[in-house]
């Protein structure tokens, strides 16, 4: 059985030449290169009776290891103990940064299935915390997945007629909370010639960003023609009012893997560029009256 242990602290260094004096194939894994370097020159930075024998003897033996490649240690290993620092906050209470860090690193490592076992002090509940942590990384992982695979994939099939009012009536309920205001404005007879889901998708991404950044205000939906009936412009407006986007931001973030979000994938906006330019539109992003950011899709109108 492989077991990887991170942080060599004195609990992570001696768990991890106790479990390898059982037999038991051991990997250490600290940030720190210097220490990792002088683990490896036989360096023992904590004094405990017979520990640097034993260390020594199963080193010698192929059983412990020492590295500072987390990834490597976690996907080769069964079991994961994190022995991370937990110092005391301002407050006096735990400071649980150091197991955060290391219990996303495992959610973003995980390839297989793993017990992973908290070693560091910590208070009653941290198990539940650490679980959540890794599951945020899975999630994170299989929107980025799925998110890719539209990415790649362009619509496919004949176009259709989508009624851009319906689509609204459908979409917007679905996505913004009942807690957040929302003005809508549409026109009449608003259709284009396309693929209903695909457009759907990119509408309730920019709903969801919408919702994500604006104030108590709200946000304001606004289709519109531009143009004689069946030969037009269609225009559709989705408004928020939170920071906005910087203009130096403006062209990036359509760009595919470029995110400001801590847990962002980078391919929600670049998706729904991809899926208006698939439709001979253009989308761009402008200020919102009296501040926010304001995305602006235009598609050709067909009969």
């Amino acid at each position: 059985m492989n077991i990887a242990v991170i942080g060599t602290g004195y609990v992570g260094l001696v768990t991890g030449a106790c479990f390898s004096e059982f037999g038991v194939q051991v990997t250490c894994v600290d940030r720190l290169e210097d220490k990792i370097e002088s683990l490896n020159r036989g360096e023992i930075p904590i004094y405990e009776p017979g520990l640097d024998e034993i260390v020594a003897r199963n080193v010698r033996g192929g059983r412990l290891s020492f590295t500072t490649d987390s990834a490597q240690a976690i996907d080769q290993s069964l079991v994961v103990f994190i022995a991370v620092g937990t110092p005391s906050s301002s407050d006096g209470s735990t400071d649980l940064v150091f197991v955060e860090a290391v219990s996303r690193e495992i959610g973003r490592c995980i390839n297989s299935y793993k017990v992973i076992v908290t070693k560091s002090t910590v208070p009653v509940g941290t198990s539940d915390k650490v679980r959540g942590w890794v599951q945020e990384e899975l999630d994170r992982l299989d929107r980025l997945a799925r998110e890719f695979s539209e990415f790649s994939r362009l619509p496919e099939g004949p176009k259709a007629p989508v009624d851009i009012g319906e689509l609204l009536d459908s979409v917007v309920p679905a996505t913004v909370p009942e807690t957040v205001p929302v003005l809508r404005q549409t026109d009449e007879e608003l259709v284009v010639q396309g693929h209903y889901e695909p457009l759907r998708r990119a509408v309730q991404n920019l709903l969801q960003n919408a919702v994500e950044a604006t104030s108590a205000r709200g946000i304001e939906v606004k289709a519109s023609r531009i143009g004689d009936l069946g030969a037009g412009t269609i225009r559709l407006s989705i408004a928020d009012h939170g920071p906005g986007v910087p203009s130096s931001q403006r062209d990036q973030i359509f760009e595919p893997y470029f995110t400001t979000k801590e847990t962002g994938t980078g391919l929600g906006l670049a998706i729904v560029r991809q899926t208006i330019v698939a439709h001979g539109g253009t989308i761009a992003v402008e200020d919102t009256l009296d501040g926010g950011a304001t995305f602006i899709m235009e598609l050709p109108e067909r009969s």
